[in-house]
């Protein structure tokens, strides 16, 4: 969480807007209403499908933020189109990956800005 907590309130600002996987760890989420209260807008979507997040983009957009495989329901992001797009739109693409580990996927693959583990 520190981490997370740190990339989050380094990279993000008030009047920032945030997209994020709806399929999160609650201590994440949690977070999240914390940033709310800083003044950072967020959006909330399922990312199992890129055509929510496209929707959920805003002039102020800064960043994506997902887990690879969420804690605890085990949805799986739709990681590469999410990481072309991010491209694309020049957004921060956040991927945690605590669940698989660099052992088993590497999100630098499909497009990672920065990757977190716990």
């Amino acid at each position: 969480m520190a981490a997370i907590t740190a990339v989050f309130l380094t990279l993000l600002k008030a009047g920032d807007h945030l997209i994020v996987s709806k399929y999160l760890f609650g201590n994440t989420a949690s977070l999240l209403d914390t940033l709310e209260n800083f003044g950072v807008e967020i959006s909330r979507v399922d990312g199992t499908d890129v055509q929510n997040v496209i929707d959920a983009r805003q002039d102020n957009t800064r960043m994506v933020f997902v887990e690879s495989v969420a804690n605890p329901g085990t949805q799986v992001a739709d990681m590469v189109k999410i990481g072309e797009f991010c491209q694309q739109e020049e957004l921060v693409y956040i991927v945690d990956n605590t669940i698989l580990s660099a052992c088993l996927f590497k999100p630098k693959a499909v497009g990672a800005s920065m990757v977190i583990h716990s």
